[in-house]
């Protein structure tokens, strides 16, 4: 190694393998071959999910959801309840902010439509 550079240096160009003259941009021993055999590990690789897509949602299932929830035989239902059955009659889950507006009074509209 050259004295001239600093003991870091010299220890960074020992390491990679690169002759002791900084000038040189070539490694001081001939490079290796790429082993044939050598694959990749994938075990940390995930695929990537696609996103769910956005489906709006009808006047006329938000109609459906007010009716289901002003009929519901044993009262009150719980948005939990209504949100099971949104999703099995419409296949689409809804969350349980959906199902507050849907049935505060920014829709009360629809009661009142045939």
């Amino acid at each position: 190694m050259s004295s001239s550079l600093p003991p870091w240096q010299q220890a960074i160009y020992t390491q990679i393998g690169y002759a002791a003259n900084p000038d040189i941009d070539s490694p001081s021993s001939t490079p290796q071959q790429p082993d044939p055999n050598f694959r990749p590990s994938t075990s940390n690789l995930t695929t990537p999910k696609t996103p769910k897509r956005r489906r709006a949602i009808t006047d006329g299932e938000r109609k459906a959801l007010r009716a289901h929830a002003a009929n519901s035989p044993n009262g009150k239902p719980r948005h939990q309840e209504l949100g099971r059955w949104f999703e099995s009659k419409y296949n689409h889950r809804l969350s349980q902010s959906t199902i507050s507006t849907i049935l505060g009074p920014k829709f009360a509209y629809l009661d009142s439509e045939n």
